[in-house]
C-alpha cells in the first residue's frame, strides 16, 4: 500500500510517500524473493507479535530480504527511511543487523543496526539513506550477518519504507521588540530573523506591547500618540487610534476592550475590533496643559493598578470609579506586582509599598538609599525588588524586612525576570552583565559562595545564614539593559542598549542569537504565541480543548508505537491544552519509578519519567501564565505517594486544581469540589494560578476519577464510523448537571507501527472530519433523557486525536476553533434567554 502524508522532526516538516508491506511478507508482491535467502514464512504466532517473517543465517552464511525496484518519484527525493521490528535469538558475531539500500544497481550503501539492545526482545527500529541526485530506483534489504555457529533465527515485522522530499519550515513563532524610535520588529524566535518591522507616526516607544489573538497591541507618542492594533503575522495595521499626551503603559486586552492610559491623566477603553473609543476616564485630574506619566495600567480581577508620575491609583472597571490612592510628589516608573488586592511597588526616592487596596492603605513601606525604577516580583512568600544603588533586595511580603541582598556596586538593578526557579538579572553600566540565578530559598549561604569564587564583585547579604541566589552562568551586555527580559521554552530574549536584540540559552547563556538594530531598544519583548487566549469569564467546561491522544509517545524520540510527532511543549505550544499521559509503576536500578508507555514496555527504547514530563508541563505553564492545561491519566500505579512524589518533583503540584476537593488559590479564594458548585471560570483558574487538571481513568491513585466528571465517546475504528456511543466506563455513570465535560475521541486502534496509518491522518484529521465527528455526537440519544440537566445537544470540551499537526483544511486545531465558536453562540443564547 502506498499513501502521501507528512512527517516532523526538530523543527522541520517534510511530506512523503510511504509503502506499507502486508503482514506474511513474502505474499507481498513488492517482496522479491529471487533475491532473498534464508527467509521463511512463520505459520505462528510468535512472542503474541502476530505473524512474522523468519530469517536464517549460519557460519559464512547470511539470510536477507530483498524488495523489487521502487521507483523514487522526483518529488520525494530526499531521504528514504526503513522502519522495521526485530526479534534475534543469537546476537551475530558482528553485533549488528544490516539495511541496505541500491540505488539504480550501484554499490550498496550499507547501516549497521546495533542488536545488543534486540536480544530476546522485540524492538522497532529504523535506517536512513541519502538519496543521490539523479537516482531513478531503490532496493532495500534487510540482512542477518553469519554466525560462528551452526545456524541463527531472527524474525522481522512491521516493515515499512519511505521517501520524503526536502525540509520545509514549521509554522513560525515570533519574539516582538520596539525602541524609542518608534521601530517595532518581528523576529523570528528560532533564528532570530526579521519577519516584518513597522515604524509608528510620533516615535517614542517606551512601553512592552501585549499579543492577544494574534494581534499586537501597544502605544507610542510625546506630545501627540496612537494606541495601534497590528496583525502579528505581517504588521498590518488592523486600526489605530489617535490621542493627546504620550502612551507609556502596556495596553490592557479584557473581553472586548482595550484599556490604555496616556499623560494627560485618562486612562481610555477602546473597542478592541474596530478601535472607536467606548469610555474615557479621569484618573489624575491634571490641569489643562499639564502633562504626567502613568507608566503602568495592569489588570487584576476587575481593577485596574496604574503607576504614574504622581503616584499610585487603582480603579474599578465594574463601578468605573478610584477605589485607592497615593499621591506622592515623585513618580513611580515600575509595573505593581499584585496579591491578594495587594499592589507592591517602589519609587524614585526609593521606597517600596505594600499597598492594601480594599482598604486603601499601606501596609508596609520600606526605603532603601537609591531610586527604584525596576518592577518587583512576587516568588512564594518573598518580594524581589532591584535598585539603582546596584543591589536586588528578598524582602518579606508580611512586613517588607529584608532576607538577603545581592549587589554589585555601581551598578543599577532595573530589570530582572523570574522563570520557574530562575532568576535573570541585569546590572546596569558601561560594563554591565545578565546573570542567572537559581533560586532556593532555603539554601545555605555558604553553597553560593562557592558558586561565586570567580565572581568577587558580587556582594552577598544574608540574616539568618540561608541565600536563595546560586549562581549558574553570566553574560556581558556593553552599556546594560533597562527592561525585563523575556523567557520562552529555553531561550532568553531581550533588548539592550548597546543596540542588540539578544537570544540566549537559557541553561548556559550562550548566544542562539543576535540582531542589529539601528537605534538602541529599550522596551521587554513579547512573545506571538501559537494559540489563542481564552476568555477569563467563562466557565472551565465552557471551552472544546485541543487533546493529544498517548501525548508522550513521540515516534521519532525512540516511541515505535507512537502517536505524535511533537514533543510535550511543542504541542502545547502548537495549541494542544489536553494531554492523555499513560503511567505505570516500575521498578529501576531497585527503586519505584513511574514511567509512561503504551501497552507493552517494550513500545519504545526509552521511557520518558513522569516527573519529567511534570517539570516540562510546569516550566511550560510559567512561562505561559494565562493558559490552563488537563491531563488524563490512564494509570496502572495504585501509589498515592509515588504520584504525588512526581507532582512534587516535577513542581507542579500548587498549580494543580482537583475536582473531588476544595482548592485554595494564591489569592486565598477557595473553590468548593466541583460536584457541588460546578466549575470555576478559567479567570479565577488563572487569578489563582490553579491551571492543571488533573483526571486519572482507574482509582487508587489518590486523583480525581474522570468518569465522574466526564462523558466520553468510543475509540478506535468505531470512532471513525461516526459511532457516538460511550465507551463501558463512562456509560455505567449517570448523566448529572455538574458532570458537565465531554470528550469526543477521533483516532484508530494502533497497535504496532502508527507509521502504517499515517497516510490516513490527513482525512481522519480533517477539519470537515472532525466537525462532522462533533456534530454527530451532539445527538447521543441520553443527552435528551432529561433536558433538566443541560445536555442535550452537548457540545464537547475536548477533541482527542493522534498526530495533531495532522488534518486537511486546518484539521484539529480550526475544528477546535470552530467548535469554540459554537461555544460562544451557545452562552450567548443562555445569557439571552436568562435575561
Amino acid at each position: 500500500m502506498e499513501e502521501h502524508y507528512e512527517m516532523r522532526k526538530n523543527d522541520k516538516v517534510t511530506v512523503g510517500r510511504f509503502f506499507s508491506f502486508k503482514t506474511l511478507l513474502q505474499d507481498d508482491n513488492r517482496i522479491d524473493m529471487s533475491r532473498s535467502y534464508g527467509a521463511e514464512r512463520l505459520s505462528e504466532k510468535f512472542l503474541s507479535a502476530g505473524y512474522s517473517c523468519k530469517l536464517m543465517s549460519g557460519m559464512g552464511m547470511s539470510g536477507r530480504l530483498s524488495t523489487i525496484d521502487f521507483d523514487i518519484p522526483k518529488s520525494y527525493s530526499n531521504n528514504v527511511l526503513v522502519f522495521f521490528s526485530l526479534f534475534a535469538n543469537e546476537i551475530p558475531t558482528s553485533n549488528n543487523f544490516v539495511v541496505g539500500i541500491e540505488f539504480d544497481g550501484q554499490p550498496a550503501l550499507i547501516e549497521w543496526v546495533d542488536l545488543i539492545e534486540c536480544n530476546k526482545w522485540l524492538n522497532q527500529k529504523s535506517a536512513s539513506f541519502p538519496i543521490p541526485t539523479g537516482a531513478k530506483k531503490a532496493r532495500i534489504f534487510l540482512e542477518l550477518p553469519p554466525v560462528y555457529r551452526a545456524s541463527n533465527s531472527a524474525y522481522i515485522d512491521n516493515v515499512g519504507i519511505y521517501f520524503d522530499e526536502p525540509y520545509v519550515d514549521k509554522p513560525k513563532q515570533y519574539a516582538i521588540f520596539s525602541d524609542t524610535d518608534g521601530a517595532i520588529t518581528a523576529h523570528n524566535i528560532e533564528n532570530g530573523e526579521e519577519e516584518w518591522t513597522f515604524e509608528t507616526d510620533n516615535g517614542f516607544l517606551t512601553a512592552k506591547p501585549v499579543v492577544v489573538d494574534d494581534v499586537v497591541y501597544f502605544g507610542d507618542g510625546n506630545t501627540t500618540c496612537c494606541l495601534y492594533a497590528l496583525y502579528t503575522n505581517s504588521g498590518i495595521v488592523k486600526w489605530k487610534y489617535e490621542m493627546e499626551g504620550s502612551i507609556d503603559a502596556t495596553p490592557e486586552v479584557f473581553d472586548s476592550k482595550v484599556y490604555i492610559s496616556t499623560s494627560k491623566g485618562f486612562l481610555y477603553a477602546i473597542d478592541k475590533e474596530t478601535g472607536k473609543k467606548i469610555e474615557r476616564y479621569d484618573i489624575l485630574h491634571l490641569q489643562p496643559g499639564k502633562d504626567m506619566k502613568i507608566y503602568s495600567n495592569v489588570l487584576s480581577d476587575n481593577i485596574i493598578y496604574l503607576t504614574s508620575d504622581k503616584g499610585f491609583y487603582a480603579f474599578d472597571i465594574a463601578t468605573k470609579v478610584v477605589i485607592s490612592s497615593f499621591d506622592l510628589d515623585y513618580p513611580v516608573k515600575g509595573v505593581p506586582a499584585i496579591l491578594n488586592y495587594v499592589a507592591y511597588y517602589g519609587d524614585v526616592k526609593g521606597s517600596v509599598y505594600a499597598m492594601d487596596i480594599i482598604n486603601n492603605q499601606c501596609r508596609w513601606r520600606k526605603t532603601f538609599n537609591m531610586p527604584i525604577h525596576s518592577s518587583p516580583l512576587i516568588s512564594g512568600n518573598y518580594l524581589i525588588v532591584g535598585c539603582d544603588n546596584g543591589s536586588l533586595y528578598v524582602l518579606d511580603l508580611k512586613d517588607g524586612e529584608v532576607q538577603s541582598e545581592c549587589s554589585i556596586e555601581g551598578h543599577p538593578v532595573r530589570s530582572y525576570t523570574l522563570a520557574s526557579n530562575q532568576l535573570f538579572v541585569t546590572f546596569n553600566n558601561i560594563d554591565a552583565d545578565i546573570y542567572a540565578f537559581d533560586i532556593r530559598y532555603d539554601m545555605p549561604s555558604s553553597m553560593l559562595e562557592e558558586d561565586m569564587t570567580n565572581y568577587t564583585n558580587i556582594d552577598i547579604k544574608t540574616i539568618d545564614g540561608t541565600n536563595p541566589f546560586r549562581f549558574t552562568w553570566k553574560y556581558n551586555i556593553t552599556n546594560g539593559v533597562e527592561r525585563d527580559p523575556m523567557i520562552i521554552g529555553n531561550r532568553v530574549c531581550f533588548a539592550a542598549s548597546d543596540g542588540f536584540c539578544y537570544c540566549l540559552d537559557k541553561d548556559d547563556g550562550s548566544v542562539i542569537w543576535k540582531d542589529i538594530v539601528t537605534t538602541p531598544n529599550f522596551t521587554s519583548p513579547v512573545l506571538v504565541p501559537l494559540n489563542k487566549h481564552l476568555c477569563v469569564s467563562r466557565r472551565y467546561d465552557q471551552y472544546c480543548y485541543l487533546m493529544s491522544h498517548n501525548s508522550f509517545a513521540y515516534f521519532l524520540d525512540g516511541w515505535w508505537i507512537g502517536n505524535q510527532e511533537f514533543t510535550l511543549t511543542e504541542q502545547l505550544n502548537y495549541g494542544v491544552r489536553g494531554l492523555m499521559l499513560d503511567i505505570y509503576k516500575e521498578k529501576i536500578n531497585g527503586v519505584d519509578q513511574i514511567v509512561m508507555y503504551h501497552g507493552t514496555k517494550w513500545s519504545s527504547y526509552s521511557w520518558l519519567f513522569l516527573d519529567d514530563a511534570m517539570k516540562e508541563i510546569g516550566i511550560w505553564l510559567k512561562n505561559n501564565p494565562t493558559e490552563v492545561v488537563t491531563i488524563q491519566f490512564e494509570n496502572r500505579v495504585f501509589d498515592p505517594k509515588l504520584v504525588q512524589k512526581a507532582f512534587d518533583d516535577g513542581g507542579v503540584s500548587d498549580m494543580i486544581f482537583y475536582a473531588d476537593r476544595v482548592n485554595t488559590g494564591e489569592s486565598g479564594y477557595s473553590w468548593e469540589p466541583v460536584l457541588k458548585k460546578g466549575w470555576p471560570s478559567i479567570g479565577w483558574m488563572v487569578e489563582n494560578d490553579k491551571r492543571l487538571v488533573v483526571f486519572a481513568e482507574k482509582k487508587g491513585d489518590g486523583l480525581p476519577y474522570v468518569w465522574d466528571y466526564t462523558v466520553e465517546t468510543k475509540y478506535g475504528e468505531d470512532s471513525l464510523k461516526g459511532n457516538y456511543d460511550e465507551r463501558d466506563e463512562s456509560d455505567s455513570i449517570p448523566l448529572s448537571k455538574n458532570r458537565s465535560l465531554y470528550t469526543v475521541n477521533n483516532f484508530p486502534t494502533i497497535w504496532y507501527l502508527n507509521i502504517l496509518k499515517l497516510r490516513t491522518y490527513k482525512s481522519i484529521n480533517g477539519f470537515n472530519t472532525l466537525i462532522a465527528r462533533c456534530n454527530t455526537c451532539k445527538f447521543n440519544p441520553r443527552f435528551f433523557e432529561d433536558e433538566k440537566l443541560g445536555w442535550e445537544h452537548h457540545l464537547p470540551n475536548f477533541l482527542a486525536v493522534d498526530f495533531v499537526t495532522r488534518g486537511a483544511d486546518g484539521g484539529p486545531l480550526r475544528a477546535v476553533e470552530e467548535i469554540n465558536k459554537y461555544w460562544e453562540e451557545k452562552i450567548k443564547k443562555q445569557e439571552e434567554y436568562y435575561v
